[in-house]
């Protein structure tokens, strides 16, 4: 009793209430500048921090000056106060180092596509909110509530697009490791496995939620959860009969939750939902709808769903993108730019975010500018610097423009922001093989079978690479490993088939890609297997049979997405042409060019200069690449210059100018090395057509190391090694062609000319 007295009396108990007390209001003003000044919510933790830290000092000073009059420093206050100063000083740097601790927002000046500078102000990227949202699950026996499992989420993750301190990852996200886990409606999915998605993607939270009741009387549950915990932090119910409004006060209080900052909240840009996309129950419902066929590539179903939203409320802005998607993918331009048009015409009701992507769309497929198309794209990144979407555009528009190093900074941007998106580090090796830097190729497809050794497609890469390299057996080695991993994968054992034609063994490449027609899954698999078949008759000579087989990988991808359907084909019209039917390959042409509308018609140019190269119409091949020109600026699609420039040397070499066709095939392969085998074929028949034997034997060489039964290679090199004198390796290497084409087609010229020449080398005895 006699210590409490004394402290009564040196005034400890009323110094340290006053002490909490003005600590407290300290707190609740310190809380009340950060949500009115959108400062950094640590600064409340600092405060709190400081304010418990320094009760030792408060009561040492209490204890030993509470008491009226003068009193003297004691040993106690002089070691303890510095004592307590510094561990708190040291517990506050190891706490709060490297955390924003000014304001939780920043000014940018961005460029628009118009040249215009802006100045916005944006949130940094350390206090952005990043979560995963998750479908959910339904509660009600009324199946009439179906439906809202996804139409709820999508209603709130479209809410929350509008607010710059949340970058919200939907089911589409992550659709394909629930696919895989047998979850592929999304529902229904255990706690267990959405924290590890999740936590794969690298966010902090993820939200669940059901849905009760009837249509009149709806009760949605949402749940917020720490990932890194796997903790239930809130768990919230909302109730009544609006479904709009209830979207909306999800989504506010889910902000709340997450620590967005009120002031931001009570004065950011917030429309109802109603607003942002429709207040049609009936038109929200055919969006779900269409918004789901599209993610299960349904696109005739989509594109009718989609359409019933919009005729049901002309102004829904949001189901007008989507149907310009499932449109553009039907290869229905006028469609799909009156869809993209009407969106664009009500683009104020869409998050900045859509804007963004619509104008991107525009400026590609509307009313081409390629460059405008990217400031848009840099303009999306600078604004939301953590949002992956735009930086995946980027990367996108990058790659067609040929700026592969560019692309590759994009996409490790994606990585630095999203490491659970472990294909970007296949998608960079891509970039790296195309640019002919092997060694940074290799390095990323192993990182990626390290982080990812139960996909296939890691060791596909590898093998990829070593095929591209000329190491055969090793590129067979990582198929196989592929093939233990996923015995039924039809891209690998397209892959092995072509390595085995690569080395001579028909036969058995034959045999794989029937079996890889077997295990084919989908049409498009069909559709891949049916046109390497088609490549490998096309290789042997067998034109009739190539011709058969590329018929029907066509009737496959006549069952997917039209557009997709139109741009395979025009690739494969020089089939005709090598089957002596150029007549065939023109109506095509025709048809096609009928089907596309502007500016998607300008990719007829690929189709009449694959046709033209190999009529060897000089005249046709310079109307072709004016045509490649208009498509390349149009589109901005840069990425064709190698093909550009590798058909301008074909349009030399047929004039005659054999020096500078050289020159254009170097070029060509300088841009794409990957390029080498057939275009080293080219210069060494240039070579030989300058009489410059030995160097066209060292380019053909080159050739046959990657690709050892090239059949153009070998007859191009026996005609070489003919003209110099050395018979012998002549018909040693036209015997090689002839193997590959010793089931040729009777019309075939190059077996015919092959024949003569081996006939004249060897006369009969």
């Amino acid at each position: 009793m006699s210590v409490l007295k004394d402290l009564i009396a040196r005034r400890v108990p009323h110094i340290l209430g006053f002490y909490f007390a003005a600590g407290w209001a300290a707190l609740e003003f310190t809380t009340y500048v950060v949500d009115r000044f959108v400062l950094s919510p640590h600064l409340a933790d600092l405060a709190l921090m400081i304010w418990a830290l320094m009760i030792p000092t408060v009561l040492l000073l209490a204890y030993y000056h509470g008491r009226p009059g003068p009193d003297a420093w004691t040993i106690a206050e002089k070691v303890g106060i510095p004592i307590n100063v510094v561990l708190a000083g040291a517990l506050l740097f190891f706490s709060f180092e490297g955390k924003e601790l000014g304001a939780a927002t920043t000014q940018v000046t961005v460029e628009d596509e118009t040249g215009q500078l802006v100045e916005r102000v944006v949130p940094k990227g350390a206090l952005r909110k990043r979560l995963a949202l998750y479908s959910f699950d339904s509660q009600s026996a009324d199946t009439a509530l179906d439906w809202l499992q996804h139409g709820i989420p999508y209603a709130v993750y479209t809410d929350l697009l509008q607010d710059i301190f949340v970058t919200v990852h939907d089911y589409q996200s992550f659709q394909q490791r629930l696919t895989k886990e047998g979850y592929p409606d999304g529902v229904g999915v255990p706690l267990a496995l959405r924290r590890d998605i999740a936590e794969k993607l690298h966010l902090e939270h993820f939200v669940s939620g059901s849905v009760e009741g009837s249509p009149d009387s709806l009760r949605v549950m949402v749940s917020l959860y720490d990932v890194r915990r796997g903790k239930l932090i809130q768990e919230r119910t909302f109730t009544g009969s609006d479904l709009f409004r209830l979207v909306d006060e999800i989504s506010v209080q889910l902000k709340r939750d997450l620590g967005v900052p009120e002031q931001h909240i009570e004065e950011g840009r917030d429309l109802p939902f109603a607003e942002l996309a429709t207040n049609s129950v009936t038109a929200f419902r055919s969006f779900v709808e269409g918004a789901k066929a599209l993610d299960q590539e349904r696109w005739i179903d989509a594109a009718e769903a989609l359409s019933s939203a919009v005729e049901e409320d002309p102004g829904f802005a949001m189901a007008n993108y989507y149907l310009f998607n499932a449109h553009i993918l039907l290869n229905d331009s006028e469609n799909a730019n009156a869809a993209l048009q009407a969106a664009l015409d009500q683009k104020y009701k869409l998050p900045e975010r859509i804007q963004f992507i619509l104008k991107v769309n525009y400026y590609i497929l509307v009313k081409p500018d390629a460059e405008k198309a990217r400031r848009v794209a840099g303009m999306m990144t600078e604004l939301f610097p953590d949002d992956v979407i735009g930086h995946s555009i980027q990367v996108e528009l990058q790659t067609r423009a040929g700026e592969r190093e560019k692309a590759i900074a994009s996409a490790r941007r994606i990585l630095e922001l999203d490491p659970g998106e472990l294909r970007v580090l296949s998608l960079i090796g891509d970039l790296y093989q195309q640019l002919g830097q092997y060694a940074e190729a290799q390095s990323y497809y192993e990182q990626y079978a390290a982080e990812a050794p139960t996909d296939p497609r890691a060791f596909n890469d590898l093998g990829d690479l070593s095929r591209t390299l000329g190491e055969h057996d090793r590129a067979l080695d990582y198929y196989e490993r592929a093939l233990l991993l996923e015995t039924d994968n039809v891209p690998v054992l397209i892959d092995m088939a072509q390595t085995e034609a690569a080395l001579g063994r028909f036969e058995r490449a034959s045999a794989q890609l029937e079996e890889a027609i077997q295990v084919a899954a989908t049409a498009t698999q069909r559709a891949q297997a049916y046109d390497a078949l088609r490549s490998l008759h096309e290789r042997r000579g067998e034109m009739r049979r190539a011709i058969e087989y590329m018929h029907l990988s066509w009737a496959e991808l006549d069952k997917g997405a039209p557009l997709v359907a139109v741009m395979s084909k025009l690739g494969d019209l020089d089939t005709y042409v090598k089957a002596g039917q150029p007549e065939q390959a023109q109506a095509m042409i025709d048809e096609f060019q009928s089907q596309l509308g502007p500016p998607l018609d300008l990719l007829i140019a690929i189709g009449q200069l694959s046709v033209a190269r190999e009529l060897e119409d000089a005249e046709a091949i310079a109307r072709a690449l004016e045509g490649m020109e208009r498509l390349m600026e149009a589109l901005g699609l840069e990425v064709l210059r190698p093909l550009a420039v590798a058909s301008r040397g074909k349009l030399l070499e047929i004039q005659g100018d054999f020096e500078s066709a050289i020159v254009a095939y170097e070029r060509a392969i300088e841009l794409v090395p990957a390029l080498e085998v057939d275009v080293n074929s080219h210069i060494g028949r240039c070579y030989n057509e300058l009489g410059r034997h030995e160097e066209a034997i060292e380019r053909l060489q080159r050739v046959l190391i990657l690709e050892p039964f090239a059949p153009e290679a070998h007859f191009e090199l026996a005609r070489a090694y003919a003209e110099s004198g050395q018979s012998e390796k002549a018909v040693e290497h036209l015997e090689l062609a002839l193997q590959v084409w010793e089931n040729a087609d009777s019309a075939f010229e190059p077996a015919q000319e092959a024949r003569a020449d081996l006939d004249a080398l060897t006369p009969s005895s």
